[in-house]
């Protein structure tokens, strides 16, 4: 259904290309870190939630069990992570940067800052506040929360 003669499969074909363009500058113009965007974030998130949990960086990150664990052990192997067992369940691994995990954590962070304020130096403070509304509102719609007012066909 168009409104105003935009259909919804227009916004996402545009919404979609927009996406993959800033992804792939944001990664470029970050490549001087030998290490990914997903990558750095886990680092990032690790940092500054000492004692996560893998889970935990799934949810911030947006990423699936495998794919965070394969990223944590990368980072684990190069020695910016540290993994070991939660006192409170031991069945579980609490996760925290070590000093050079830190350091690398807030150069990356400092970076990805200076490179998405350029990225979105066009817009304006109220495009930038609209901007996360509209993000916010399909986000929410997409996961199913309740309010939710459309669907998928079943």
């Amino acid at each position: 259904m168009a409104h105003n003669g935009v259909t919804g499969a227009e916004l996402a074909d545009e919404f979609g290309r927009t996406a993959k363009i800033l992804a792939r500058v944001l990664d470029e113009r970050l490549s001087k870190f030998s290490r990914s965007t997903p990558r750095a974030r886990v680092l990032a998130v690790i940092a500054s939630s000492p004692g996560a949990r893998l889970a935990d960086v799934m949810a911030q990150v947006g990423v699936g069990q495998a794919t965070a664990s394969a990223l944590v052990d990368g980072l684990v192997s190069e020695g910016l992570v540290e993994r070991r067992q939660d006192e409170a369940d031991r069945r579980a691994s609490v996760l925290t940067v070590t000093t050079d995990g830190a350091a690398s954590a807030e150069e990356w962070a400092e970076a990805y800052r200076l490179v998405a304020e350029d990225l979105f130096a066009s817009l304006g403070h109220r495009d930038r506040r609209t901007l996360v509304r509209l993000l916010r509102l399909l986000a929410r719609d997409a996961e199913g929360v309740p309010g939710r007012r459309g669907g998928v066909p079943g």
